[in-house]
């Protein structure tokens, strides 16, 4: 081959897909004519998010596991983003929009209310997603794509086969945990506080005792 062109036709899939939450801005309604004459509801995104867009890890806060009802929550990617996990391959219909601008001008409102569309995203990487059980230290919040904070709990986990039926569990802690990335956001909280979080595995994770 004398140039950079390839012997490939179109786009081969290679990465997992999972459904996850589009985190797409303010939405603005707005109704809008069809071709037909007809006047339809419609509306805008801040930053909206099309087929074949790659999109980003989202760090908002208001990200958390019971916010997102366990899904992953993605955005547009902006300069300097470092959490690019994927493209959209496929977007689902957006059949629940606000009636008002207000009602779904933050990302907790649009949680909240279900004002968001959902997209089958394929991921750059992984091996395994899991729901895990974390421990709070009262100090340390887990940001979603930085898995430094949690490690897991040999103690909690042994202990959780007669409380919490042998799920595993993850402390929180200043430094040194790896092997895993989060995907939702959990707050500091007070220490023993329990939350569930999203994680995707990338290899072998650290454990405390």
């Amino acid at each position: 081959m004398t140039d950079n062109s390839s012997v490939y036709a179109g786009d081969y899939s290679s990465g997992q897909r999972y459904t996850c939450i589009l985190d797409e801005g303010a939405y603005t309604p707005a109704d809008t004519y069809d071709f037909t004459g007809r006047l339809v509801p419609g509306g805008s995104f801040a930053t909206p998010i099309a087929i074949g867009d790659a999109v980003a890890i989202s760090t908002d806060t208001a990200g958390t596991y019971a916010a997102c009802r366990g899904l992953p929550l993605v955005t547009r990617p902006g300069n300097g983003t470092t959490l690019l996990i994927g493209k959209v391959v496929e977007v689902a219909v957006f059949g629940n929009y606000p009636s008002t601008a207000a009602q779904a001008d933050t990302l907790a409102e649009r949680l909240a209310g279900g004002y968001y569309r959902k997209a089958i995203v394929e991921f750059n990487f992984s091996t395994k997603l899991e729901a895990i059980t974390v421990k709070c230290d009262g100090s340390n919040a887990v940001t979603q794509g930085d898995g430094s904070t949690l490690k897991y709990g040999i103690t909690d986990s042994v202990a959780a086969l007669a409380y919490h039926h042998g799920k595993i569990i993850y402390d929180v802690v200043a430094s040194g945990g790896s092997g895993l990335i989060p995907l939702h956001y959990v707050p500091s909280g007070s220490s023993g506080d329990l939350y569930t979080c999203l994680v995707m595995y990338t290899g072998p994770t650290v454990s405390i005792t």
